[in-house]
């Protein structure tokens, strides 16, 4: 007691049915019953009740909280003791009758609920060891997986996608060896070179460090930043236009977009008349618009198109008016291109996705995140914590492919290839370390990218 208070927040409140609570600890049922009065103006109910196992009082003749494991979040307790420091506890859950005390105390304690058996296999194939079939499933974030992603997409042959994926792997993955990785895919990006030109090997070279300093520059990077074989002079011309224009020129603007421009009303066409003018003069200049978007007004549904509320069995109606016979038309790009759910709220963005993936024809491929905290040293940020923050400009922890479903890419890769936040994508392909995805939309719609 504490301020006339229990310290473990007892009593409890009665319950109809067991449930998981907010700080990941079950809150138990606890039927509402009449009071047993403990004398001198006292009494307690199911309220007061601490769980218990009436065995292990008898056995042990002692109190031992007893509780449902119903969450990784419920053994938190453990976990903290794991990594505790000197004093951290050792468990493990031992298969058959004989137990090695020392190597039991050596080796690290892992709870696993489910059969040795399954842990052991993966796509069929029962592994050795468990560390290798963990690494078969991806689970381990290996030095390797750069390597094997290269591998992957070299079986697919287009090499122009292969210099593509490098350039985003060195821009965004930080490889620590360039050089084996140009040695290695060497002739694998340089493919389509040959077949058009007949050209030597030092030609190749130059045409291939050409292109990938192009894509290089995109992100403000250039050949010299990386461990690469050296760069022949007057390799690059340094008088080419920069590819910020390059970038700007490359956009392929729709007639849609043309003409609407009949359609402005006055203050819009003032505007485009004095940015197109600055334009066509060759002259130059800074504008700033400031146009609202009116986030106030309320709109009213038509009655025709508005679903009434009947819990989950709407969610369903909204998914088969926006998604018909997704069973046909998984692989139909033009057909997605032209469908979306749209929803504020994370949670149900989540929701909605597995929803529509299930109903997908194919396997399901579940893509883990490797989430950690730079600089914690202390392991003060445990790995579950970090894999249910659900922000809007990252995709969740799991994240659930099916072979035909859309995407929506979230970070500009490479603007110039139609690859910019918000482009949408269809899933052509699953590896393990990568995704062969068609963009939808834009003047490159059609195009493959290979995204590690």
């Amino acid at each position: 007691m504490k301020d006339g208070h229990c310290i473990k927040r007892y009593p409890k409140q009665f319950l109809d049915e067991t449930r998981q609570g907010t700080d990941s600890y079950p809150e138990y049922r606890r039927r509402v019953d009449e009071s047993v009065s403990l004398g001198k103006d006292r009494s307690i109910d199911n309220r007061w009740v601490v769980p218990y196992n009436p065995w292990l009082l008898l056995k042990y003749d002692y109190h031992i909280n007893v509780d449902i494991c119903s969450s990784i979040k419920s053994i938190k307790y453990l976990y903290k003791y794991v990594y505790k420091g000197p004093d951290r506890v050792a468990m493990e859950v031992h298969k058959g009758p004989y137990m090695d005390e020392v190597q039991q105390y050596v080796d690290a304690r892992w709870i696993c609920p489910t059969s040795w058996e399954y842990l052991l296999t993966n796509n069929g194939m029962t592994f050795s060891t468990f560390k290798k079939s963990v690494k078969d499933r991806g689970f381990l974030e290996t030095g390797h997986s750069i390597h094997d992603c290269l591998v992957e997409a070299m079986s697919l042959r287009m090499p122009y996608a292969l210099r593509r994926l490098l350039v985003t792997i060195l821009i965004f993955c930080e490889p620590t060896d360039v050089r084996g990785l140009w040695k290695e895919f060497f002739t694998h990006m340089v493919e389509d070179y040959q077949t058009a030109n007949n050209v030597v090997e030092s030609d190749l070279t130059n045409m291939l460090f050409k292109d990938l300093n192009e894509l290089l520059n995109l992100h403000g990077k250039k050949i010299e930043d990386y461990d690469l074989p050296y760069l022949p002079p007057n390799t690059i011309d340094r008088g080419a236009v920069p590819s910020i224009i390059q970038e700007e020129l490359a956009v392929d603007v729709p007639n849609e977009d043309i003409e609407f421009v009949a359609k402005l009303n006055n203050d819009q066409m003032i505007a485009f008349n004095t940015i197109m003018n600055v334009i066509v003069q060759k002259h130059s200049g800074v504008f700033f618009v400031d146009g609202p978007g009116g986030t106030d007004d309320m709109v009213r549904l038509p009655l025709h198109i508005a679903i009434p509320w009947e819990g989950e069995h709407s969610i369903q109606v909204l998914i088969q008016h926006s998604f018909p016979n997704l069973e046909l038309h998984g692989w139909d790009a033009p057909c997605m291109v032209q469908r979306a759910i749209l929803t504020p709220i994370n949670d149900d963005v989540q929701k909605l996705n597995d929803m529509i993936i299930d109903q997908f024809p194919g396997e399901e491929h579940n893509l883990l995140s490797f989430d950690e905290v730079e600089g914690d040293n202390h392991n003060l940020y445990q790995q579950e914590f970090l894999n249910s923050i659900a922000q809007g400009s990252l995709p969740p922890h799991i994240l659930k492919i099916k072979k035909g479903a859309p995407l929506m890419l979230l970070r500009n890769l490479d603007p110039r290839y139609g690859l910019c936040n918000g482009t949408r994508l269809l899933c052509r392909g699953l590896f393990m370390n990568m995704l062969d995805v068609e963009i939808l939309t834009g003047s490159n719609a059609g195009k493959h990218f290979f995204c590690p």
